[in-house]
């Protein structure tokens, strides 16, 4: 007796080649997809961490309303991690040395500052009067402040991300601009008296 072999008897190379295809294509995808929730989780932590570290210096702000009110205010500042090198150590203001006013917001700043350089990558940071934070043009915002003493005081804070360099600069000529900005509410009689 004599069988006959039948044309549907396995997988032709074609159909093996496309099922290795399909494959290859959707682990290729789940780990983009990966990639993708790993740095906007990144994001997201470096957003809460300037938020918090905003905040934070906003409370020391309140904290010491007569050095907002100075003529050279300690809190209205230009800060690059990446660049700048602090050596005038302040005053430890723990319980062994009492510190006036202006020596606790100084030792206040420098230890927010530290925290900045080491909690997010190629920090930057500005603190200055701005009624316009904004730039609509550019539809972001933006370092520049209108110095105008009737205006808010605006906390800006920025870092390092994708299409930056480790050090903040962005790449491709681009410019850096903040990722968050905090108004900084004070009470009316320290607003007034600037």
């Amino acid at each position: 007796m004599r069988t006959s072999i039948s044309g549907n008897a396995g997988f032709t190379l074609i159909e093996v080649l496309i099922a290795v295809f399909v494959l290859a294509f959707g682990v290729i995808s789940v780990a983009a997809l990966q990639l993708t929730a790993l740095r906007i989780a990144q994001q997201t932590t470096h957003q809460s961490t300037a938020v918090q570290l905003a905040s934070e210096l906003a409370d020391i702000m309140r904290a010491h309303p007569a050095e907002i009110n100075a003529q050279q205010s300690l809190f209205f500042f230009e800060y690059t991690a990446s660049s700048t090198q602090y050596t005038d150590q302040p005053i430890l203001c723990y319980s062994q040395h009492m510190c006036n006013e202006e020596q606790s917001a100084r030792f206040q700043l420098y230890e927010w500052r530290t925290r900045l350089r080491t909690m997010l990558p190629g920090a930057r940071a500005s603190v200055c009067r701005d009624s316009n934070p904004w730039d609509t043009n550019a539809g972001s915002l933006t370092w520049q402040c209108s110095v105008n003493k009737d205006a808010n005081i605006v906390i800006k804070i920025g870092w390092a991300g994708k299409g930056y360099q480790p050090d903040g600069i962005a790449s491709e000529n681009q410019q850096t601009v903040p990722n968050i900005a905090l108004l900084v509410e004070v009470n009316q009689s320290i607003k007034n008296a600037n």
